[in-house]
């Protein structure tokens, strides 16, 4: 069979297209049968770039990296300093004092390294005031604008990559009459939007059984109506419905499915034609080994399938055969449930690898100084974080991975959902500084990080 664009049929030219762009995710999957130029590259400029732009932030703080650039995503801010504000796009928050010079938003003083500060031209040397920002107070604000996940813009994504990930599990390689509808609205932003935006915390909580925090998900259904769904879940902060189609189709047997994508590349999947598919391969799947009070205990064939799990959520959901409540405004309460999620999301990217590993790299260069806190600092993440480090450190050898940290966690803070506040950061602040060793102790932290593996 001659493969062709998905979305123009044509055999010329086929490229690989990331179905969730490179810059959005640590874990590649590939559509194949995408045109290079009219229908890959051009998404990039027609709605890609700007979402991905938008998102900066989120994919900064989860230790998100495009490998065509090899770099985080650069985010803009604002850093108040004894009550100046200073405006700047960074990388990291070690980008702040060590690397650039940052000017105060009404154009009046400049602050950053002193060497850099006095090779500029122009500078009245009488003026310049050093400062150990050590004893100061300073603040960092990061807005993230809420429109973007009720852009037009975001809703094409979604459409695209549940299009895409549809085609790749049904082995589509040609354009079929059944898509115009999503493929109009991908390529032209016209046509009936298929997008909605879940506002059902029950959704949320089904996807999230499912997945970690962090993920992005991707779960199809028949619906009540008999259309054929996709539900994306971009990082488990909005979920959005993609109709793809009004009924399913010969060429498209496969109805049931799900794929979770972690911030460490893993993924978890499964794809059946339907649900009734799927629960006779649970049935099949399990063996009685004994009774246990009276009651028959099952074991799985096979123990080694990681997917058990959210085989067995999705065939007890009440997705399929029902209709999913929608909400196609931006209303406070959809807000509201959004801003939930997204908090969730941006504490738990403390609690990765990952993001202990980029965190320890990035400070490096203090913590061999002997890190000194400031105790005007208000970044709570990053004292949470050091704080983590110090417990490694104290703890006598007793973690040295990341699953004994993982279970350090659970038991200091009662689970790994945590509510970094300001009353608790001040309290670990307080209980390191209490400990005349705590720089010490977060070198040998950050050296135990450095060397814990990613299993």
């Amino acid at each position: 069979m001659v493969r062709r664009c998905i979305y123009c049929g044509t055999e010329n030219d086929l490229s690989k297209s990331d179905i969730i762009p490179d810059a959005l995710t640590n874990g590649k999957i590939i559509n194949p049968n995408v045109c290079r130029v009219d229908h890959n590259n051009k998404f990039s400029d027609m709605f890609e770039d700007e979402v991905i732009s938008k998102l900066a932030f989120i994919t900064n703080e989860l230790d998100i990296k495009s490998s065509k650039g090899n770099q985080y995503a650069r985010y803009a801010a604002s850093v108040i300093v004894e009550g100046t504000e200073y405006t700047t796009k960074m990388n990291a928050d070690t980008d702040l004092f060590n690397k650039k010079i940052m000017r105060s938003a009404d154009g009046k003083s400049l602050i950053g390294p002193m060497d850099a500060i006095k090779k500029m031209k122009g500078i009245d040397y009488s003026k310049i005031i050093e400062t150990d920002i050590n004893q100061i107070e300073i603040e960092k604000r990061v807005s993230i604008d809420m429109g973007v996940f009720f852009d037009q813009k975001i809703h094409r994504l979604a459409a695209k990559i549940a299009f895409e990930w549809y085609c790749l599990n049904n082995n589509v390689a040609n354009k079929l009459n059944a898509f115009e509808s999503v493929i109009e609205f991908i390529l032209t932003g016209e046509g009936t939007d298929p997008v909605t935006i879940i506002g059902s915390e029950d959704i949320y909580n089904l996807i999230n059984q499912m997945s970690d925090l962090g993920s992005h998900s991707l779960f199809s259904y028949v619906a009540g109506d008999g259309s054929v769904n996709v539900l994306v879940s971009l990082f488990g902060i909005v979920i959005y419905n993609v109709r793809i189609c009004d009924h399913i189709i010969q060429e498209c047997p496969y109805n049931a499915m799900f794929l979770t994508i972690n911030l460490d590349a893993g993924r978890i999947g499964f794809k059946f034609t339907s649900k009734n598919a799927l629960e006779q391969e649970l049935q099949n799947g399990f063996q009685p080994i004994g009774l246990f009070n009276g009651l028959q205990v099952m074991c799985p064939n096979n123990i080694n399938d990681n997917s058990m799990t959210c085989k067995m959520i999705y065939s007890l959901s009440g997705v399929y055969n029902t209709n999913l409540p929608f909400n196609d405004e931006d209303t406070e309460e959809l807000i509201a449930i959004i801003k939930k999620h997204l908090n969730k999301v941006l504490n738990i990217s403390a609690l990765t690898i990952r993001g202990l590993k980029r965190f320890v790299k990035e400070h490096k260069v203090n913590i061999e100084k002997g890190i000194v806190f400031n105790p005007y600092g208000t970044n709570m993440k990053a004292i949470f974080t050091f704080y983590l480090i110090f417990a490694i450190g104290i703890a006598e050898n007793h973690i040295q991975s990341f699953k004994d940290l993982n279970e350090f966690v659970s038991k200091r803070f009662s689970g790994k959902e945590i509510a970094i506040s300001e009353e608790l950061c001040n309290m670990l602040q307080k209980e390191m500084m209490e400990n005349e060793q705590y720089a010490g102790i977060i070198k040998k932290g950050a050296k135990i990080i450095e060397e814990m593996s990613f299993d």
